[in-house]
Formats: structure tokens, sequence, C-alpha cells
């Protein structure tokens, strides 16, 4: 027979992974960009301007379908103490408003130089993350 605090705990953890769950859900459009010049104090519409820049120098994307991606939020990850933003720059997350437009843009990855120190990755909670690099 469960005890009442078991009974709790089970309950609690359901809670979580409903709560992991939403949020994974409210990220699905999201993606994260790493390696990207960070010029430190920028406006996201700065921001925005060198996704662009990147997407269309180092992923190839050709600038008319460029133009037709809708960004709803671009921002860089909240800023971190000086000595480390010199050594890795933030990365930018990316809301794309069309799902096909960010399998569009995962797809194009493959274009990405070889020896340079950028990345692109699905925007999932640090839970989430945990999990799939121990898999």
């Amino acid at each position: 027979m469960l005890t009442s605090t078991t009974k709790k705990l089970a309950k609690l953890d359901e809670l979580e992974r409903r709560v992991i769950r939403q949020e994974c859900f409210n990220r699905r459009n999201n993606i994260k960009f790493f390696g990207i010049k960070d010029d430190g104090y920028e406006s996201p519409e700065e921001t925005e301007r060198t996704l662009r820049k990147f997407l269309q120098k180092e992923i190839k994307i050709p600038k008319e379908y460029l133009e037709e991606i809708y960004f709803e939020r671009v921002h860089r990850i909240p800023t971190r103490p000086s000595e480390e933003q010199n050594q890795h720059p933030r990365p930018i997350i990316a809301k794309i408003s069309f799902f096909q437009d960010k399998e569009y843009i995962k797809s194009c990855i493959k274009n990405l130089p070889k020896g340079k120190k950028f990345g692109v990755a699905d925007d999932f909670p640090k839970e989430v993350d945990e999990i799939r690099k121990k898999l």
C-alpha cells in the first residue's frame, strides 16, 4: 500500500513531467545557433540582422527564401561574465513562425563550413538536454 508521502511524490513527479512536456511544446519552433560573433550589447533587431547574414553566408540559404522567413523573436541568451563572453559568443535563440521554415533551415545545416565552431540545435529545456546527452 502506498503511503501518503509516496503518493505525493508520485504526483509531484507527474506534474514535473507535464511541465517539461509543456515547455518542449512551447519551444517547438525555436532553434539555437552557436558560434555567431557576439558584439556585446545588441538590440533584438541587430541580432536578427546578424542571424540573417549568418544564414545567408554560412548556411547558404538563398536571399529570396530568407526574406520570406518570419522570425517571431530573436535574442541572445542572457549575459555571462565578460571573460567568458570573449571566449564563446552567447547563443542566439530564434522563434520561427512556420515549422516548415524551421525544417528547411535544419536541412541546410549540412552547408556549414567544416572547421569553424558554428552549431545549430533544437531548443530543449535543460532537463531534456541532459537526458539526450546520456543517450
